[in-house]
C-alpha cells in the first residue's frame, strides 16, 4: 500500500518535470528562431553600412587630401571593413542557428565581439576627427591650395590635392578657403605659373589673351556641373576676382569659402558614420547576448 501511495505521489512530480522540460525546450527553440531573424536584420543593416561606406569612400573622401588629416578616411574605411565582415558573417550565424551547431555559433560569437569593438573604435575615431575640425584644418587647406594645387603634377600628392580641390569647389559650390577669399589664389604657386600677371608686370592683355585669376572649378555651375560663364568667372576686372575690392557682383563666381562649406560637409558625414556605427554596435550587442544564450542551451 505504501509503495502505491509513493507511486501516486511521484506521478504529478514527473508530469510537472516533463511540463517544465517541454517549456524550456520551447523557449530554447523560440530563442533560436529569434536569433535567426536577428541575423537577417544584422545582414540588411550591415549591407546598408557597407553600401554607405563604399559610397563615402568613392564620392566623399576627397576632403582628406585638402585638410591634411587621415582621421576622416580612417573612420570611413573602418566602417567599410566592419560592414563587410558582419555582412558575410551573418550567414554563419543563420546557418549555426538552423543546424544548432555549437562550434559555428562560438565562432560567430567571437567575430561579433571583435566587430562590436571595431565599430566602437570607429565611432571614437569619427568623434575625435569631428572635435578636431577647426583652425588647424583651415591652415591645412590654405597650405594645400597655395603650395600643391595644379603644380608639379608628376607628383602623386599634388595630383590628388588638385583633384580634391577641384571636386570640393564644384560639389560644395565654393572657392578658396574663406568666404570671398579668392585673393588666396594670388599667393599660390598655381597663380605664379598660370594666373593673370598683368597687374604685376604692367602688361595689358586683350580679353582673349587674359589669363585667369581663379581656376574654373571656382565658377558657378548648373545641376550637371557645367560652368555657366567661364570668362566672367575667371577674368572679370570690374569686380572679383580681378579686383581685390568688392566691386560689382560677379554672377559667375562662387562667393562662399570652402572652409565653412567643408566643415558642414564633414560634420554631416561623420555624423552618418557615428550614427550607423553606434546603431550596428547596439544590434551586435543584442546578437551577442542571444548567441551566448543559445550556446548555453545546446
Amino acid at each position: 500500500m505504501q509503495d502505491d501511495r509513493d507511486l501516486v505521489a511521484q506521478r504529478p512530480r514527473r508530469r510537472l518535470q516533463g511540463d517544465m522540460d517541454e517549456d524550456e525546450e520551447w523557449k530554447a527553440e523560440l530563442i533560436r528562431y529569434i536569433l535567426f531573424a536577428f541575423n537577417i536584420i544584422i545582414f540588411f543593416f550591415a549591407g546598408t553600412l557597407l553600401g554607405v561606406s563604399i559610397w563615402m569612400a568613392v564620392e566623399r573622401s576627397f576632403m582628406t587630401h585638402i585638410i591634411g588629416n587621415d582621421w576622416y578616411a580612417a573612420a570611413i574605411y573602418l566602417g567599410l571593413c566592419s560592414g563587410a565582415i558582419v555582412f558575410f558573417v551573418s550567414f554563419l550565424g543563420c546557418y549555426g542557428a538552423i543546424v544548432e551547431s555549437k562550434r559555428l555559433l562560438k565562432i560567430f560569437l567571437v567575430i561579433l565581439i571583435f566587430v562590436a569593438v571595431v565599430l566602437l573604435f570607429t565611432g571614437i575615431v569619427a568623434g575625435v576627427f569631428r572635435a578636431q575640425i577647426g583652425s588647424s584644418v583651415k591652415r591645412s587647406m590654405s597650405n594645400t591650395l597655395t603650395n600643391y594645387y595644379d603644380v608639379d603634377l608628376h607628383r602623386f600628392f599634388n595630383r590628388a590635392v588638385t583633384r580634391a580641390w577641384n571636386k570640393a569647389q564644384q560639389r560644395l559650390y565654393c572657392c578658396a578657403v574663406d568666404d570671398e577669399g579668392w585673393a588666396l589664389y594670388r599667393e599660390s604657386k598655381w597663380f605664379k605659373k598660370f594666373g593673370a600677371q598683368d597687374d604685376i608686370d604692367g602688361i595689358r592683355y586683350g580679353h582673349d589673351e587674359q589669363k585667369p585669376y581663379v581656376p574654373e572649378s571656382c565658377c558657378v555651375t548648373d545641376t550637371y556641373y557645367r560652368v555657366l560663364n567661364v570668362d566672367i568667372c575667371q577674368k572679370w576686372k570690374l569686380g572679383p576676382p580681378g579686383t581685390l575690392a568688392k566691386g560689382a557682383y560677379n554672377h559667375g563666381l562662387n562667393y562662399n569659402g570652402c572652409f565653412t562649406a567643408g566643415v558642414k560637409y564633414l560634420k554631416e558625414n561623420t555624423g552618418i558614420i557615428i550614427g550607423f556605427g553606434i546603431s550596428l554596435c547596439v544590434i551586435l550587442i543584442l546578437g551577442i547576448i542571444l548567441t551566448f544564450y543559445v550556446i548555453r542551451r545546446l
